[in-house]
């Protein structure tokens, strides 16, 4: 899009299947490892709505403004819609984030600060 070079995104996502709860969040920091994710300038952590759902809206201005050179991870909480889980799962949504937040900034607090990518927080679901 802006006539440079670019790299393809690197997304990680980790459906409600893949584990039980907060065990997702190890899944998916195994994952960022796998494909070099902690190489890339920029980090994103993308907490979903509750279905697993991440706005392209949100995303795509960061990636172009990257040319790619992001890695971003996103673990789904729920079958339900945001406002559903908070009455039916309360603590599933902030449980999962805060697990997968917890893995992937432990990670990163443990690389050189000159190595590290930038980390950036996206938050998309209702929270409490």
């Amino acid at each position: 899009m802006t006539g440079k070079p670019a790299l393809e995104p690197l997304r990680v996502y980790v459906g409600v299947n893949s584990a039980e709860g907060p065990e997702r969040a190890a899944l998916a920091l195994a994952e960022l490892l796998r494909i070099g994710a902690f190489e890339r300038t920029l980090l994103v952590i993308a907490t979903p709505t509750g279905t697993g759902w991440i706005d392209p809206a949100a995303m795509a201005p960061i990636e172009m403004l990257q040319r790619g050179d992001v890695a971003s991870v996103s673990v789904q909480y729920s079958y339900l819609p945001s406002w559903l889980s908070l009455f039916t799962q309360p603590e599933s949504g902030l449980t999962t984030s805060r697990a997968v937040f917890d893995a992937v900034y432990g990670y990163w607090r443990a690389i050189p600060v000159e190595k590290r990518p930038k980390l950036i927080l996206l938050a998309l679901a209702l929270a409490r």
